[in-house]
């Protein structure tokens, strides 16, 4: 175990270790290209654990495997990877109850969920992977929301995020943004929702509680992507071959700010329509206008 209370303490080399805690305002860990794996818990309840290169592995099945109460993940290069890539690992996630996780460059993989009751998340770069689990257990992960939260600020302003399936049951979702969280977003952020490796024989169900996104790309091969609410994109909506985008079922409108490139199925029912961009609008594919 090793605990942090002050001060800057850069990683020379590889570590293996049980438990890792970083708890007092000011603490800074940094990994510059050296590989730090643990096999219990990280929790940040202040100061800073910063990657610029290297590897962050969390090596468990567990949940909980970084657990943030008011300090900062930040990650500006490198990879932080939340459970093992062979199909063991279905249940690892990262929760944070209160702090900062501030992804500009690098890759967060998640094998199951991001839970946030409360905090700010920023996406500026990088990219942000959650569902990331290649087994069959549980239906590719735990009874709970992909990417869950409840409050504060997500800010979208490039990156991709993929979100990766989600539990197979339409009493969840692959993403639930609450309507007490407050979204600022453009079109330079992406968000995926794809097949999940390991899972990959569930629709995916989306609640924005009239939050706006910016890029969307429906992936999920050979099932459909449902919007439980109105979808108001700021940025381009591509539906791939062999996916389908369902607005009918919840009677959801659709705004788009960019370009519309269909090459799969949308599914539609008397909902409106609103192109509010000067982008090129491209459809192809099936379309369905019940």
């Amino acid at each position: 175990t090793v605990n942090k209370s002050g001060g800057t303490l850069s990683t020379t080399g590889d570590l293996t270790l049980d438990q890792l805690n970083i708890t007092e305002s000011g603490g800074t860990l940094l990994i510059d290209g050296e590989s730090i794996t643990y096999d219990d818990g990280l929790v940040i309840s202040a100061g800073t654990l910063q990657i610029t290169s290297g590897l962050l592995h969390h090596t468990d099945f567990q949940a909980d495997a970084i657990s943030i109460s008011g300090g900062t993940l930040d990650v500006d290069g490198g990879e932080v990877r939340i459970g093992d890539n062979d199909g063991s690992d279905y249940g690892p996630d990262i929760e944070m109850s209160s702090g900062t996780i501030d992804i500009s460059g690098g890759s967060v993989n998640i094998n199951d969920e991001l839970d946030v009751a409360n905090g700010t998340v920023t996406i500026s770069g990088g990219t942000l992977s959650i569902g990331t689990y290649s087994g069959s257990d549980l239906g590719g992960g735990t009874s709970a929301d992909r990417f869950e939260m409840d409050a504060g600020t997500l800010n979208l302003t490039a990156g991709t995020i993929n979100i990766y399936g989600q539990i197979n049951s339409s009493s969840y979702d692959a993403l639930d943004l609450a309507s007490g969280v407050t979204v600022n977003s453009n079109a330079n952020n992406t968000i995926n929702f794809g097949s999940g490796a390991g899972s990959n024989d569930e629709d995916i169900y989306v609640k924005l509680n009239d939050n706006q996104l910016g890029t969307v790309i429906i992936a999920n091969t050979n099932n459909s992507v449902f919007f439980e609410d109105d979808l108001t994109l700021l940025g381009d909506l591509s539906i791939n071959s062999s996916s389908t985008l369902d607005i009918a079922t919840n009677n959801c409108d659709l705004s788009i700010g960019g370009s519309f490139n269909n090459s799969g199925t949308l599914t539609s029912n008397e909902e409106n329509f609103t192109f509010t961009g000067t982008g090129n609008t491209n459809i192809g594919g099936k379309r369905r206008f019940d």
